[in-house]
């Protein structure tokens, strides 16, 4: 497994296209589509296989019926398997059934580091809440919580009066 000081590195050269990620996927080489009824939230193929040059190496599939915040964590990761060689010739990566959870592992942190900067998060964490960080990233809640945990950060409680 690649050490997650290596792994943020590689997402850190990215940062800039964190908020363009469709434009960040061609730059990788790959064709984003975003189509309903996948079964999953993402897939990436090869195109490799087909023996023809083509524009784009890989073939990215989103579902698009969840969630704009999840569409893109699961990009960020499909971009993460690209770009840290998870994706070989004649090689597919299908989230739901993958026997190596190690570049599963590897693709959520990429994906974290990428879209919720550690420097970043422990900044805004000291203004915002749960749900603010949440849209400011845009990720879903859940995500934002484990890149918390991830970090050590604790956000105060808040406190409910009906």
């Amino acid at each position: 497994m690649l050490q997650r000081k290596k792994i943020k590195e590689i997402a850190e050269k990215y940062h800039l296209y964190r908020n363009s990620l469709d434009e960040l996927a061609e730059r990788v080489g790959g064709y984003v589509i975003y189509t309903d009824d996948l079964g999953m939230d993402g897939v990436t193929v090869s195109l490799d296989f087909l023996g023809v040059e083509m524009e784009h190496k890989y073939l990215i599939l989103i579902d698009g019926e969840r969630s704009s915040y999840r569409q893109r964590y699961t990009l960020a990761h499909e971009i993460g398997h690209i770009v840290l060689g998870h994706i070989h010739k004649k090689y597919i990566i299908w989230d739901s059934i993958i026997q190596d959870i190690t570049h599963e592992r590897e693709a959520n942190i990429f994906a974290a580091e990428l879209l919720m900067p550690e420097k970043e998060v422990i900044e805004k964490a000291k203004t915002l809440s749960l749900e603010e960080l949440s849209a400011y990233f845009r990720v879903s809640k859940s995500s934002m919580q484990i890149r918390l945990k991830e970090l050590g950060i604790r956000l105060p409680e808040t406190v409910c009066s009906y």
